[in-house]
């Protein structure tokens, strides 16, 4: 019993630790999910949200710790987003559905933290931030100007009327 408590007296602080690997991905850390919990919110009202982190984030270099919390805030709300009710499934104003524009900012987000926790250039991810604020002004701008149900898919229209060509009859040629 002695010999395997020196043992784990000797082996214990080794296994404590922290993988260098985990350091390096899991910085900067996200804020916590309570810190987001709400009620539910409007999509404009996430959108609000995510253009102010992402405005905040491009007033620094992303050398200071300041713009990497400002993106991993921009990140964490566009998660909320996915969770938010739509307010009408298409956009009139650029024909676009509103579920496509929230995921890809969604997916944008993402591709900025990955970029971030690889080290990369500043200047790719500024790049990358400046598109995700355009792409989160335009679906303002099309959430403002209205919308509605999605229009019929090709594949419902095309089932409403028999295909001529696959029908097989004596008449004519």
């Amino acid at each position: 019993m002695r010999v395997a408590t020196l043992f784990l007296i000797a082996v214990l602080p080794a296994a404590c630790n922290r993988n260098p690997e985990e350091a390096a991905t899991s910085d900067p850390t996200p804020p916590p999910a309570a810190a987001l919990a709400r009620q539910q919110q409007s999509l404009d009202d996430g959108l609000k949200q995510v253009d102010a982190a992402v405005a905040q984030a491009l007033k620094g270099d992303l050398k200071g710790q300041d713009s990497k919390e400002a993106l991993m805030r921009a990140e964490a709300f566009t998660d909320r987003l996915l969770e938010s009710e739509l307010p009408f499934q298409w956009m009139r104003s650029y024909d676009y559905s509103v579920q496509s524009a929230v995921r890809q900012i969604q997916a944008l987000a993402d591709r900025i933290v990955s970029k971030l926790r690889n080290g990369m250039d500043g200047q790719e991810i500024m790049d990358d931030v400046r598109e995700m604020r355009t792409k989160v002004a335009n679906l303002r701008r099309g959430l403002a100007a209205g919308g509605g149900d999605a229009p019929v898919s090709l594949d419902t229209l095309l089932a409403r009327y028999m295909n001529d060509s696959t029908v097989v009859s004596d008449v004519g040629e």
